[in-house]
C-alpha cells in the first residue's frame, strides 16, 4: 500500500511532514494537534524515510517529524540525507527504542529532539513551538548575513551613486515598472524587503524627492522622450507610460512642463533644439 500523500502549502505556514510506518501513529498526530493554531499546516505524509524523501524534494519542509525504525530507508538515514538537502530543516525523532545508541546517533546527525513512544502530545506540541521560534531565529540570520553580503559585495554603480543598496535597487525597479498602472509604494517596499513607512522616510532622505514625485517625474520623462521620437497617439502615450485615463496624464503632463502633451509636441518639432 502506498501511503504518500501531498498538499500544495501556503508560504507563511511552517511546513510540517510526517513519517512514520504505522499508520495509526500517523493519523493520531495528525488529528490531535491544532496545526492551524501553530501557525503550521502538515504538508504531507509518508509510510518510510525513501517516500519521505520525494516528499521533502517537493514540499522542501521546515520541520519532519519521523519514527527511527522504519522499512526501505530508517529515521536516522532520513535524518542524514534531509540535512544535506535542506540544512536549516528541523528533525523531530520519535521512537519506541529507550537506548542511548539511538538518541546519540539522532542527535549527532543533527535531530532537534528525540521523544519516545507512545507519544505525549502535550509535549509535542512544546517541541514545535520552540522549533517554530528556532526557525524564526534562523530566517532572521539568514537574512542578516544576505544583507551583509550585498553591503560586502556592493556593485561599483551603487557605490558610485551615493545611494544605499535598498534604495538604489528601489530607483531602478521603478525605472523599469514604471508603465505599471497599479504601481504603488508598498510595492517598491516590498521588493526591497523594507517597511513602507521607513521605506518611504529613507527614500525622501537619499533621493531629495517623495516617492510619488519620484513615480511622475520618470512617467513623464518617458512621456517626452515619446513625445519627440514617436508618432504615437496621446491615448496611446498615456496608457505606455502608466495612465489609464488620458484626462490625468494630461493634467500631469501640463503640470510638470507647462504644457498639453499636444502643445509640447507641436512646440518641439517647431522647434526642434529645444
Amino acid at each position: 500500500m502506498f501511503h504518500l500523500r501531498f498538499r500544495l502549502e501556503r508560504r507563511t505556514m511552517i511546513k510540517v511532514i510526517l513519517v512514520d510506518d504505522e499508520d495509526i501513529i500517523r493519523e493520531g498526530i495528525g488529528s490531535f494537534i491544532d496545526w492551524k493554531a501553530l501557525g503550521m499546516e502538515l504538508a504531507g505524509q509518508a509510510a518510510n524515510g525513501k517516500e519521505a524523501m520525494d516528499l521533502l524534494q517537493q514540499i522542501k519542509p521546515d520541520i519532519i517529524i519521523t519514527d527511527v525504525k522504519m522499512p526501505k530507508m530508517n529515521g536516522l538515514q532520513l535524518l542524514e540525507q534531509a540535512k544535506k538537502e535542506k540544512s536549516n530543516c528541523i528533525v523531530i525523532m520519535i521512537s519506541s527504542y529507550d537506548e542511548f545508541e539511538y538518541a546519540q546517533k539522532a542527535l549527532n546527525f543533527g535531530a532537534y529532539a528525540y521523544l519516545l513512544k507512545p507519544i505525549d502530545t502535550d509535549r509535542l506540541v512544546e517541541l514545535l513551538k520552540e522549533a517554530a521560534k528556532q526557525l524564526a531565529l534562523n530566517n532572521s540570520r539568514e537574512e542578516l548575513l544576505v544583507k551583509a553580503r550585498q553591503l560586502l559585495n556592493k556593485p561599483e554603480e551603487i557605490r558610485e551613486s551615493g545611494l544605499s543598496s535598498t534604495i538604489y535597487r528601489a530607483k531602478k525597479y521603478i525605472e523599469d515598472n514604471y508603465w505599471k498602472s497599479d504601481l504603488r509604494l508598498e510595492d517598491v517596499a516590498n521588493y526591497v524587503y523594507t517597511n513602507p513607512s521607513y521605506f518611504s522616510t529613507l527614500f525622501n532622505k537619499e533621493m531629495k524627492i517623495s516617492f510619488g514625485s519620484f513615480l511622475t517625474k520618470t512617467r513623464m520623462e518617458k512621456a517626452i522622450d515619446l513625445l519627440k521620437n514617436s508618432n504615437m497617439k496621446i491615448y496611446e502615450m498615456a496608457e505606455k507610460v502608466g495612465y489609464q485615463n488620458v484626462s490625468w496624464f494630461t493634467v500631469a503632463f501640463k503640470k510638470y512642463t507647462g504644457k498639453s502633451p499636444g502643445e509640447y509636441r507641436k512646440n518641439y518639432y517647431s522647434n526642434p533644439i529645444n
